[in-house]
């Protein structure tokens, strides 16, 4: 629920046996979410965007001539900067923090687990350009940025892209 653009204080309820990692995940995805919506109004006070990449985009203007998959790898988490779901691109910002409370009950299902101390499965990102686009894992993301984290852990698709030439 909404209050005045920031998350209700009251939204979520964590399980009796599990309340003190429920009430971190919680605390950490308030701050987060709050700090998506000012800086929401502010972009909007600016007239600058600061939302994820649409890998839609770069489809649009490149010719992708060859895909491959790389190996498992450690990523930078500076460098995944879009998504290859458009829709995806509302719900987290430039910086991963979640947009939209129906985010909310995943995020803090695995920030819990993540400070039970439960191994997460990699993400999947696909490189195009030198950025990496997330195709599956944004709540990781956004929780391994949350927790301070440089690095995470992902399977890479490289696209080879071309340019569109001009008819």
């Amino acid at each position: 629920m909404l209050v005045e653009g920031r998350l209700a204080q009251n939204t979520y309820r964590p399980p009796v046996g599990d309340a003190r990692a429920e009430h971190q995940a919680l605390a950490l995805y308030r701050r987060l979410y709050n700090r998506a919506w000012l800086r929401q109004v502010w972009s909007a006070l600016t007239g600058r965007t600061h939302c994820l990449l649409d890998l839609a985009s770069v489809q649009a203007t490149r010719t992708v001539t060859h895909h491959r998959h790389a190996k498992r790898q450690s990523v930078p988490l500076s460098q995944i900067r879009g998504s290859s779901s458009h829709s995806r691109c509302y719900d987290f910002d430039a910086d991963f923090r979640p947009l939209n409370p129906h985010n909310q009950a995943r995020w803090l299902r695995l920030a819990a687990a993540r400070q039970r101390g439960v191994r997460l499965p990699p993400v999947a990102l696909i490189k195009a350009e030198g950025i990496y686009f997330v195709k599956d894992g944004h709540h990781r993301i956004s929780l391994a940025r949350a927790m301070g984290e440089r690095e995470i852990e992902a399977e890479v698709t490289v696209w080879q892209i071309a340019e569109l030439s001009p008819c």
